[in-house]
Formats: C-alpha cells, structure tokens, sequence
C-alpha cells in the first residue's frame, strides 16, 4: 500500500520501494529499519545502465578487535560469521555498525526518485503512529529474540509489554519511532546523522558500551557505484558487489541449485493453479461456488513455494 501510494502520487519504482523500506519499520521491525543498511540495484531505463546504492553499515573509527576474540566454543553466527566470545559480533551494543538505511534511501530518492523524501516517509510515519499490527507472526519473532529484547529496557517495554512476547490483535504502539521518521521527515538524512535525533542515538550507542561517536555519524556517507555483471542462462544479472552475498550466488553449484529451485517453484505454481481449478469445477457441479480474492490465491501459491511437501 505504501508503494503504490507514492506511484499514485506520481512517484516512479525508486520512490515506492523506499516508501515500503521505510513502512517496513512499522509493520515488520524484525526485517527492516531505520537502523540497518543494505544495497539497492537501479536500472534507469532511459540510460540502459544499471546502478548500485550502497549503504552498507561501516565500524566505528574507534573500534578495536580485541574487544571481539575468537571463541571456538561459539557456533559459527547464522551469517557465517565466526563465533566470538559472548556472541558479541551479533547481540547488544558492541555489534552495530553505523547504520546506512537513512542516508542510503534518502540517497536513492534524490538521485533516482520523483517524489521528495518527506512524501515517501508520509505512509511510514502513519503506519508508526498506529503502531504494530501483532498477528501470530509478529508474536513468534518477538519470542524468538526475547532473550535478547528484554535485556534491553527501551525494546522490552515496547515489544514485550509486562514482560512477556506481545498477544495478537492489537496495535503496539512503537515508542518514539513516529517522531523519530517525523523528525526525518522535516529536517531531512541529516537530521539522523548530524542532529538532534543524531545526537541522541550517539548518546545512547556511547552508553551502551558502543564504540560509535557522533563523528561516526556525521562521517557516514551512502555512495553510487556501478555494479557487477553476471550471466545467467543468457541474461545479464547485476549484482551488488563483491561486499554483498551474490557472488556466491555466481559459484556454479549455487547456479545449479538456483536453477532446481526455480524448476521446482514452477511445478508447484502449477500444481497450485491445477488444483484451485478442479476444485472449483467440482463445486460448481454441486450448486457451490469458490471465490478466493487475487491475494488470498497468490499467498496460497506461495505457500505452495514454500511448503512444497505439504502438496
């Protein structure tokens, strides 16, 4: 819905999947935020040229290794990242880098997008103001990382309120999240990297036990590069970078497992499509009709992708 409210509004492909970037803080905190980073792969059509925005997260200038040994007694972390002492190359304070996702949206809006960022930002902060729509989904993956999430006050209260993993049906109201896209909204990237909003996430990094400084922030920059080229079945893919997991995806037994995957995903669609047709072959005969909404039928193909074993 974010995404094609900023089409509406005039906004090109760029524009609505920052908005969905950004919405996603509010509707799925555990895949998304204002705290992460990642790439975007842009093909500008009228050029013919593709284009990377790399926001990666970058280490404090302060940082020191020894603070991260090496544990073998430690399970690789689920990244493949060795295991450390205290896992902490992954959990609380001492794991985050400084984050992209700002400065790299906000980046590809300007370069690439139409709409100006406060517009793409105006679903997220709606979203925000509501709060998290809890469903049982929403519940499992705050019970999976409670371990985590209570060790922190300012998560716990908003995650797990009393305690315990948020219930379903209801909205969780997200802190100060709505301010802090509002506040994004307003003074724009700079806000959160050299502002107030930038300031207090200093203070509270520094607090922690984080080695990232303001200086750290105001530091951060999101850069445009070109991307890397690959083929596939007589295609050019363009990846990210050698910074980013899809070189391994050109390592050709995950070429071969790729393309079994995708031979297999369209056998079920198939499958899916077959029996959503029958089925309602059959109840027409007996006087019955079935009617499932485009979406419903997508999820079910999905599931269908996903849980192939249970067709």
């Amino acid at each position: 819905q974010a995404g094609a409210g900023a089409l509406a509004a005039g906004g090109n492909a760029i524009d609505a999947a920052a908005a969905c970037a950004f919405a996603l803080n509010a509707v799925e905190p555990w895949m998304c935020g204002i705290g992460g980073s990642g790439f975007m792969v842009v093909w500008v059509a009228a050029e013919k040229k593709a284009y990377v925005v790399n926001f990666q997260g970058v280490l404090a200038a302060g940082i020191d290794p020894a603070d991260y040994p090496l544990d073998p007694n430690v399970p690789d972390a689920l990244m493949g990242f060795p295991g450390v002492k205290d896992n902490r190359n992954v959990v609380g304070y001492g794991s985050i880098t400084v984050p992209g996702a700002v400065a790299g949206l906000s980046l590809a809006v300007e370069r690439f997008g139409r709409l100006g960022l406060d517009s793409v930002l105006s679903p997220a902060i709606q979203l925000a103001e509501r709060g998290l729509p809890v469903d049982w989904n929403a519940t499992l993956q705050i019970a999976l990382e409670a371990n985590e999430l209570i060790n922190n006050p300012a998560a716990r209260d908003i995650y797990m309120p009393g305690g315990v993993p948020a219930r379903p049906e209801q909205f969780l109201p997200l802190g100060n999240l709505p301010k802090t896209l509002r506040a994004i909204a307003e003074g724009g990237p700079g806000e959160f990297y050299t502002g107030r909003t930038g300031e207090m996430i200093a203070e509270d990094l520094q607090a922690g036990g984080s080695p990232i400084t303001l200086e750290d922030l105001a530091d951060y920059e999101a850069v445009i590069h070109d991307p890397t080229p690959g083929e596939h079945r007589g295609a050019t893919l363009y990846i990210a970078g050698d910074t980013s997991l899809w070189p391994t995806f050109f390592a050709e037994p995950a070429m071969v497992y790729f393309q079994l995957f995708a031979k297999r995903c369209a056998k079920y669609i198939a499958a899916t499509t077959r029996f959503f047709s029958q089925l309602k072959e059959k109840t027409s005969s007996v006087g019955v009709d079935i009617y499932l909404p485009p979406r419903q039928k997508k999820r079910c193909i999905l599931y269908a992708i996903v849980f192939p074993f249970k067709l």
